[in-house]
């Protein structure tokens, strides 16, 4: 104005904004600090354009790329780098953010390109992050991990155990050795046994074979030792250099070096495993990771292999002191058959002196009484005795064979009476059974007595003149129906005179019965007795009368004895 200058202005104070702007800054460094800091990868990925629009720094660790490279690459860096086995995967995994709810966390396994050329296995976890204005999902917040190592330990742990399933004994640890060398990509791998202060190599894989047995001293191989010590020993580089007067490690040009103890049930060292190789080794986690799990493998397999030695070495101990206790057993019943012949040997011997004995006294008396209580002697001694013939006869000392000894001694009571018997017909029915020895004397004196008493009273004189005479001798074994036990059947029977009916047999006065009866006691048996006189058929008119007694005696089996006797039955037995 006037030709004067004027500046005229309004001042505004932006303090405020300075200081807003300077937070915001503040705040996105401190998240981007947070994000660096994050293990594994955090980024951001634009569903619409197929890219990722923020990566922080631990993709570079990762995957070798940059920040920077990955959003120059764009849609590219997904596709392009994704395994072509897991692309049909991609587009099925992203396609469900289409439908997903906020919040909602969903992941997946793949494999990536390295910016070195490898492939990396990668699990990404994601979530929904924004959508558009529209409602449509535009971006979603991820993270990825690197899980290469489980994968090829997963591969390594399948390949191993699909090599070793079928393996057992002594094949399992040249198995074992063979598939962890090849799974882990070593030249050498050896499962070891520690035997007092040796270890003796179960299995060694070495250059693409197995190679023989070894035995090392702990004391001169410190990995070895340290192994068994403190349960883990890992040099990744440089071993030979580490022991440089270890001989056994240089003629393997030993790079690397790893080895895990294997432990017993009670946790004792029981022996090692190592990987030995020419190269360094980088995964080391993952291959101590392996080892310990087949080192445990291991020391179970070698545990039930002793186990199993230990069992058949107390198999052959036992099968040799059963053995030994056999041989003693059947020496020491060769020498009982021995004497037990030779005690029957001599009890018939005896009772033959007995009966030689009483002849002699019989040629010294006359009176006829006397004469016939001797001869009764003389048979049932002799009864007696063939039993005792029988058995030294025999190669079973504690039974007889009832049908031999039966015969035996009906032909010796023929020949003890007098021509008179001769006319009498004897019928035997004996079964071939086995008695024991008990039962069998019992049952001969039934059939002495029984036989001379119908010798003696069933056929006079007259009645041999005018009719047959015959005495019948069964002797069966019955299982009656229902029954669990067979019975014998003892039967003696004649058809002479009969036995008159007022006569108790129970009762009577004579040795020989009473001895019957007393018998068929002590064989827990019943005697039967049917009896028929020419008194009893009057008014018979069926010819000549039928006449004649008969003795039947039904015991047990000794089996149904032995049973009741064990287990104190009740009156059925």
């Amino acid at each position: 104005m006037n030709g004067d200058l004027v500046v005229d202005g309004i001042d505004i104070d932006i303090t405020a904004r300075k200081a807003a702007e300077t937070a915001l800054a503040a705040s996105q460094q401190f998240i981007q600090k947070v994000a660096d800091a994050t293990p594994g990868i955090l980024y951001v990925h634009d569903l619409i354009e197929q890219c990722n629009i923020y990566a922080n720094r631990e993709v570079g660790a990762v995957l070798g790329y940059t920040p920077t490279e990955i959003q120059a690459m764009g849609s590219k860096f997904l596709i392009e780098r994704l395994h072509p086995d897991d692309q049909a995967t991609a587009q099925s995994y992203f396609s469900q953010f289409d439908t997903l709810a906020d919040g909602v966390k969903v992941g997946w396994e793949y494999r990536f390109r390295h910016a070195d050329g490898s492939w990396r296995w990668l699990y990404s976890q994601d979530t929904l992050f924004a959508r558009t204005a529209a409602g449509k999902p535009r971006l979603i917040l991820g993270t990825v991990i690197d899980i290469t190592e489980r994968k090829q330990t997963e591969v390594a742990l399948r390949s191993i155990l699909q090599g070793t399933a079928s393996a057992t004994g002594e094949a399992f640890f040249s198995v074992l050795v063979q598939n962890m060398a090849q799974a882990l990509d070593v030249r050498h791998a050896f499962v070891s046994e520690l035997v007092g202060d040796y270890l003796q190599t179960l299995a060694f894989w070495s250059d693409g074979q197995i190679q023989p047995p070894q035995q090392f001293e702990l004391a001169s191989h410190p990995c070895c030792r340290t192994a068994i010590e403190q349960g883990f020993v890992c040099y990744p580089s440089q071993a030979q250099q580490q022991f440089p007067d270890n001989s056994a490690l240089q003629k393997l040009k030993a790079e690397s070096y790893l080895a895990v103890v294997m432990l017993d049930g009670a946790g004792n060292p029981i022996g090692n495993l190592c990987i030995v190789d020419d190269q360094p080794l980088k995964a080391v986690e993952w291959a101590e990771a392996i080892l310990r799990i087949f080192a445990a493998r291991a020391a179970a397999e070698l545990e039930r292999q002793r186990a199993t030695i230990a069992l058949q070495q107390l198999n052959q101990d036992l099968e040799a002191r059963v053995e030994q206790r056999t041989q003693e057993l059947i020496a020491s019943l060769d020498e009982k058959e021995v004497l037990l012949k030779e005690v029957h040997h001599r009890v018939k011997n005896n009772l033959q002196m007995i009966q030689s004995l009483l002849n002699l006294q019989v040629r010294c008396v006359e009176e006829p009484k006397a004469l016939e209580i001797l001869a009764e002697s003389q048979r049932r001694i002799r009864a007696m005795a063939l039993v005792h013939e029988k058995l030294y006869q025999s190669n079973r000392l504690a039974r007889i064979n009832f049908a031999e000894y039966g015969r035996s001694l009906m032909r010796d009571l023929l020949q003890s009476y007098t021509l008179n018997a001769l006319a009498i017909r004897l019928s035997l029915e004996i079964a071939d059974l086995e008695l024991p020895v008990d039962t069998a004397i019992s049952c001969g004196l039934i059939i002495n007595e029984l036989f001379s008493n119908a010798v003696k009273y069933a056929f006079p004189e007259h009645w041999i003149e005018t009719q047959s005479a015959v005495i019948t001798v069964q002797f069966q074994l019955h299982q009656p129906p229902a029954q669990p036990y067979p019975y014998y059947r003892l039967t003696v029977a004649d058809n002479g005179v009969g036995i008159p009916a007022d006569v108790d047999v129970l009762t009577t006065k004579s040795l020989g019965l009473r001895l019957v009866h007393a018998l068929t006691q002590q064989l827990r048996g019943t005697l039967e007795i049917e009896r028929q006189t020419s008194e009893s058929h009057t008014g018979y008119t069926g010819g000549r009368q039928p006449t004649g007694t008969t003795f039947t005696i039904t015991f047990a089996s000794q089996d149904k004895l032995n049973n009741c006797n064990d287990t104190n039955a009740n009156s059925n037995c």
